[in-house]
């Protein structure tokens, strides 16, 4: 081993063990994971199409990295974010919106929610065996509200 080897100091610089070590990869357990292309691409198939291996953002090796904290709000310029959604329950912060005066910035439209999808992505809550990923697990959420419930919005408002 290394100490035998340090007995042929003139001949070798230095010597070390051998240690084991493997690639580091956070798989979270929410179900509908495995259908986020974008975070990790296997070329599995979603809904019949397949993806291509590797086209994704390489979420799993940057969450061994860091996943995100409560100092990080992400604002969501869109139709407002549902307060009641199971994924944000405690990650939403007062925000404000610009299509009434009288209203909260909330998604008030459920066939809609094109917001509180995008908060999702951005910050549902992970590896809690339910719902979807979100990129930054920690982080929280801000939501604009931009678009009407009637799904029509203006650039003024944006």
């Amino acid at each position: 081993g290394a100490r035998e080897l340090a007995a042929f100091s003139t001949l070798i610089e230095a010597a070390q063990p051998v240690q084991l070590g493997h690639i580091c990869a956070t798989f979270p357990d929410d179900p509908f994971f495995p259908q986020q292309w974008a975070l990790h691409n296997t070329g599995q198939t979603v809904f019949g199409y397949a993806g291509t291996p590797d086209a994704d953002i390489d979420a799993v090796e940057a969450w061994d990295v860091h996943t995100g904290g409560s100092t990080v709000v992400i604002g969501i310029v869109d139709t407002g974010v549902s307060w009641s959604h199971p994924e944000l329950l405690g990650k939403l912060v007062p925000g404000v919106n610009f299509t009434s005066p009288v209203s909260t910035a909330t998604d008030d439209n459920p066939t809609l929610a094109h917001g509180t999808q995008c908060a999702g992505v951005a910050a549902a809550l992970t590896n809690n065996a339910a719902g979807m990923a979100g990129v930054s697990w920690g982080a929280r959420v801000m939501p604009v509200k931009v678009i009407a419930a009637n799904g029509w919005g203006t650039d003024v408002a944006v």
